[in-house]
């Protein structure tokens, strides 16, 4: 479930009327369950990283096997990514510009390898430019997030915060934080919590920190 200006968004199938089968479709709701209503074109098949994201008027969603779609405030759908044989995953959305992921996986007797590479492209399909070449690393798990003027990115192993032109970054280790894992990233009004695995996995921190990158919070 996703929450945006005291509405919820999720993924549901509806029946069909017309040959009596079930489609997929992004769903808005109340937060107490009314007005429950479709506000996508029908979705291809239920997404690996379901995401919905509403900007403004936009509606950005996850179609199935990474397809990545906008719907515009005419109702017009764009395909922003339809490149469904990669592994894609939509970030966040800032300055009209939609930030997402690209995954590709890789083994051999040797090992596997993970490769991770983070895009933007506009809300009209265009203007499509590589943030991050392709990285390797241990693991599926590389999240991005914009959080007042900078980028950060929780990649494997370490953490990354960018400056607003991408131009300088910092890195530091999760034990920075006093964390093991990552498990949740949330932004939400001028705050970012992040909450994670300490002490070999037993138990849950959570710390809070304001757009200042002071700590406010800490359990």
């Amino acid at each position: 479930v996703f929450y945006f200006d005291d509405k919820i968004y999720y993924y549901d199938a509806a029946l069909d009327e017309d040959d009596d089968e079930y489609q997929i479709y992004v769903f808005s709701a109340d937060v107490d369950g009314g007005n429950v209503s479709i506000v996508s074109p029908e979705v291809t098949e239920m997404p690996t990283y379901q995401t919905v994201i509403v900007y403004g008027e936009y509606l950005i969603y996850s179609d199935f096997n990474g397809g990545i779609c906008v719907k515009k405030p005419n109702g017009e759908k764009i395909d922003l990514y339809s490149e469904y044989s990669a592994m894609t995953q939509i970030q966040f959305v800032n300055d009209s510009y939609v930030y997402y992921t690209e995954c590709e996986y890789s083994a051999s007797l040797l090992g596997s390898n993970v490769y991770h590479s983070l895009w933007r492209v506009d809300l009209n399909g265009e203007n499509r430019e590589c943030i991050i070449e392709k990285q390797k690393h241990s693991s599926f798990d590389f999240n991005a997030v914009c959080f007042g003027e900078k980028m950060i990115v929780f990649a494997p192993k370490k953490i990354v915060v960018y400056n607003s032109d991408f131009s300088k970054y910092n890195e530091y280790d999760y034990g920075s934080f006093g964390l093991d894992e990552i498990e949740q990233i949330c932004v939400y009004n001028n705050t970012m919590a992040i909450s994670g695995w300490v002490e070999d996995n037993s138990s849950i921190k959570t710390l809070v920190y304001n757009v200042t990158g002071e700590l406010v919070f800490e359990q």
